[in-house]
């Protein structure tokens, strides 16, 4: 039973015995297939693999990516509760952010507004430093700069970031 085929084997014997496969009506299923090859179809090329890797590392992405990203956005329908919250959100102040012009945005929301510092890990030199996370996330297509300087992760892009400090 140790080669390949003896152990795909075993996997549909017990996927069938114990009888967790999803759809099965009598079954209490967590396991998506019968077992053996799993899914059927779905199998990633090595470049797609690489492709996924380096965007789950988080390194910075293209502005032409960033750009189809957003075409791809263009259209798509909210979910009803999104709706409804922005239209609650809109209708509660006097003006919406949209009539808004620049400066009155900058004064309005400056108090959620943090610096941030892009620091090297292995040197710890400090390369740069954002008036927030926001603007660090548009100017290097990183987009868990926060989750880093809040400690919820210890870098993203390859580099630490930390709020700056103000005295």
């Amino acid at each position: 039973m140790t080669t390949d085929a003896g152990v795909k084997h075993a996997e549909i014997l017990w996927i069938a015995q114990r009888k967790t496969y999803a759809f099965d009506p009598d079954g209490w299923g967590y396991n998506m297939t019968r077992g053996g090859d799993g899914i059927y179809g779905c199998h990633h090329t090595d470049d797609k693999k690489r492709q996924i890797s380096l965007t789950m590392k988080g390194v910075p992405k293209t502005m032409k990516h960033v750009e189809a990203m957003r075409q791809g956005a263009v259209g798509r329908k909210m979910p009803v509760r999104t709706q409804k919250h922005l239209a609650n959100h809109a209708t509660s102040h006097k003006t919406t952010i949209d009539q808004m012009s620049c400066e009155e945005r900058r004064v309005r929301f400056a108090r959620n507004v943090k610096p941030i510092m892009q620091i090297e890990p292995m040197t710890g030199n400090v390369i740069a430093t954002y008036a927030s996370a926001s603007e660090a996330s548009r100017r290097t297509g990183i987009m868990k700069a926060s989750e880093c300087a809040r400690g919820v992760r210890r870098t993203a892009g390859k580099f630490i970031w930390r709020w700056v400090q103000i005295l």
